[in-house]
C-alpha cells in the first residue's frame, strides 16, 4: 500500500529550543495541534503516548502514539494515532523538524505520511488531502503564534506552567 505525503512548513519568529519547548509539551498540544486535542503520557514510558485524535469533525478515537526519532530542539518522528484495528484504513507517520535560520528565527515543517484503505478511495481522497493540508497550515499557525508569544523578543520568559 502506497503512502501519500504532505509537507508544510512555516517561518516563526523564535529560537529552535522556544519552538521545541511547546512543540512537544504533549499536555499542550490542544493549544496548537487540532488532531491531538488531549494526549496522556504513559506510566513509566518515554516513548509512547496516549491520543485522542480528531478523525473528522467531532468523530475522536484514542490512539497510541510510538515514537520512533528524537533529537532534541531538531526533530521528532511519530508513528500511529489510530487503534490497531484502523491500521488498515488509516496508517499515519509523521515527523516535526526544527531548523536553526538564524538564533531567533526558526523553520518548522511538518512531514505527514499516511497510507491505508481509506486514502486510497478516489472519490474522497481530494476532499481529505485539502482537509489534512488545511489543519496542517492551521496547526503551524498556532504554534508559531504560541513560540512567538512565548519569544524573548517579544515576551520576558517562558512560564512554567504555560509552554
Amino acid at each position: 500500500m502506497s503512502l501519500t505525503k504532505w509537507v508544510t512548513s512555516i517561518e516563526i519568529d523564535a529560537s529552535p529550543e522556544t519552538v521545541w519547548k511547546i512543540a512537544v509539551n504533549y499536555k499542550e498540544y490542544s493549544r496548537w495541534n487540532p488532531f491531538i486535542p488531549k494526549a496522556w503520557k504513559l506510566p513509566g514510558e518515554r516513548k509512547l503516548f496516549i491520543v485522542k485524535m480528531n478523525l473528522y469533525k467531532f468523530i475522536y478515537v484514542p490512539g497510541l502514539v510510538k515514537i520512533i526519532a528524537c533529537e532534541e530542539n531538531k526533530l521528532i518522528r511519530y508513528l500511529g494515532a489510530v487503534p490497531k484495528f484502523l491500521h488498515l484504513l488509516l496508517n499515519p507517520d509523521h515527523s516535526f523538524t526544527i531548523e536553526a535560520i538564524t538564533n531567533d528565527r526558526t523553520r518548522f515543517s511538518h512531514h505527514a505520511g499516511m497510507g491505508g484503505l481509506f486514502l486510497s478511495l478516489p472519490l474522497k481522497f481530494k476532499f481529505i488531502a485539502n482537509a489534512v493540508r488545511t489543519n496542517h497550515k492551521e496547526m503551524n499557525l498556532r504554534l508559531k503564534q504560541l513560540s512567538e508569544q512565548h519569544s524573548p523578543r517579544f515576551s520576558t520568559s517562558l512560564d512554567p506552567q504555560d509552554p
